[in-house]
């Protein structure tokens, strides 16, 4: 996007991974510019997860088996719908999806329209990976490009969640 480089993935198990960041588990946002191809699967497309020791998220960013975005946030077992509503496929096109998370709140945001707001309360962890599950351990990875991902360790405020999804 933009004109600028993007890493592509080709749902094949590649991914991007750092095992040592201090996830801000109180407050935090996460963005990203993406575009899912369209094909079909039985499985989440993971664009970004965080968790610890191959664990099932602490952190999720994606969309669902059927291309509809996906959010999460928790303690490692989904306690939440794990897709957002408004229910739009996402595949085939640019989006830019997006939560901010303060306490046990997470607003998701799609293209910059509020989705429905979800409850789970993130506890700490180390690492996360990009285009895969955690130390790619499951076999639910990306199918696309990530033009980019970015993390604030605050949930941003509205004027500066327009900012970043204007970009």
């Amino acid at each position: 996007q933009n004109g600028l480089g993007v890493a592509r993935f080709d749902g094949s198990n590649d991914f991007l991974n750092n095992t040592t960041m201090v996830w801000p588990n109180a407050a935090f946002s996460l963005y990203s510019s993406f575009t899912l191809n369209n094909v079909n699967t039985s499985n989440y497309y993971r664009l970004f997860n965080g968790g610890g020791s191959g664990a099932d998220g602490r952190v999720f960013l994606g969309a669902n088996p059927s291309g509809v975005a996906a959010t999460f946030t928790g303690n490692g077992g989904w306690n939440d719908v794990n897709g957002n509503s408004i229910a739009t496929d996402i595949r085939g096109s640019t989006n830019i999806l997006g939560m901010t998370v303060s306490g046990a709140t997470l607003r998701p945001y799609l293209n910059g329209v509020a989705e429905t707001i979800k409850t789970g309360t993130t506890t700490a962890f180390n690492g996360y990976d990009i285009g895969g599950v955690y130390n790619g351990v499951f076999g639910q990875s990306w199918n696309g490009n990530v033009h980019d991902v970015v993390a604030y360790s605050v949930a941003l405020s509205t004027n500066a969640r327009n900012l970043v999804e204007q970009y």
